[in-house]
């Protein structure tokens, strides 16, 4: 089967469809310079909600009036993450407000500037940008506010944290996956069940692309080493967080929006076989693991797989 979750997800990672991940440099993409790969990519959309295969319904706990439709990277079942961690985190949002939502596979091109998530609203206006639906979320009434008890400095603290994981820790996850000859030997798996050529042609091209966006972004000029470097410096932060036994970031009595952002990548991470160097940092922490399987447990019940992993 032609691999169209992980080829969105290669186009998508939450900015525009010229590159695929954070912070990366833009160029407007009109129908005249699309590529015949990305021209098949939207006949693969368009047949797929021709066909209204593309939606799942979560969580109906409010009338059908309120319901979101969640635009997304189509998964690649109904149990794992999401291959984009911004899509994870927005889902992961809507669970701890208890919003119901319906899934929907999309892909950059049909988003309103071209990246997903995006969402659609009950009045039918399309939102993009993960960061700008929450606060419209909250500003609406339609979400509480999860930090609404937290002190301006924990909020600013949150804040920092965020960007630090987004613009920083998530492009190298990528750049683990796909840079790495060894996490590129994991993630081309996922394009065996694809016709000839298609097996060989769209790891590689989507491998360049993400290369080149990596390198404007910034990380992706920097060596293996480097990277891992990065990362472990991030993990075991986090993990010097966690280690006086708190149950969340900020020592609340629940979840705050930082700590759903914190679980949405850690467990979109763990979920990727190409993220192996990663994963073995998250592994060794049984701080971080305790706190991602609560995580879980409340927002994600049906990640047996990855549930499995976090309680061995």
């Amino acid at each position: 089967m032609f691999s169209e979750a992980l080829a969105a997800h290669l186009l998508s990672h939450h900015r525009p469809l010229s590159f695929a991940v954070p912070n990366a440099a833009v160029h407007s993409t009109s129908d005249a310079d699309i590529s015949d790969t990305e021209m098949r990519l939207r006949r693969v959309a368009s047949t797929r909600q021709k066909n209204g295969d593309q939606k799942s319904l979560h969580r109906p706990t409010m009338s059908s009036g309120n319901r979101i439709i969640l635009h997304g990277v189509p998964k690649q079942g109904p149990n794992v993450p999401s291959s984009s961690g911004f899509c994870q985190k927005l889902e992961s949002y809507l669970r701890a407000n208890s919003i119901p939502y319906e899934d929907a596979a999309a892909y950059p091109f049909q988003a309103p500037k071209g990246k997903v998530p995006f969402v659609t609203l009950a009045d039918g206006e399309k939102m993009p940008d993960s960061h700008f639906i929450i606060r419209h979320l909250k500003a609406t009434g339609l979400s509480k506010d999860l930090d609404a008890g937290l002190t301006p400095a924990q909020k600013a603290d949150s804040r920092a944290w965020q960007a630090w994981l987004e613009e920083i820790i998530y492009p190298s996850m990528v750049y683990e996956r796909w840079v790495d000859d060894r996490g590129y030997a994991e993630t081309a798996k996922d394009f065996q069940g694809s016709p000839w050529p298609l097996s060989s042609l769209l790891p590689w091209y989507f491998r360049r692309r993400i290369t080149n966006g990596l390198y404007y972004q910034g990380v992706g000029r920097h060596s293996l080493d480097e990277v891992h470097t990065l990362e472990k410096e991030f993990v075991d932060a986090l993990d010097a967080k966690f280690a006086d036994g708190r149950e969340y970031f900020h020592q609340t009595e629940a979840p705050t929006e930082i700590d759903v952002v914190l679980y949405a990548f850690l467990t979109q991470g763990l979920s990727q076989k190409g993220n192996a160097y990663f994963t073995g940092l998250v592994m060794e922490k049984k701080a971080l693991k305790e706190f991602a399987r609560k995580m879980l447990a409340k927002l994600h019940p049906e990640y047996e797989e990855l549930r499995e992993m976090l309680e061995n």
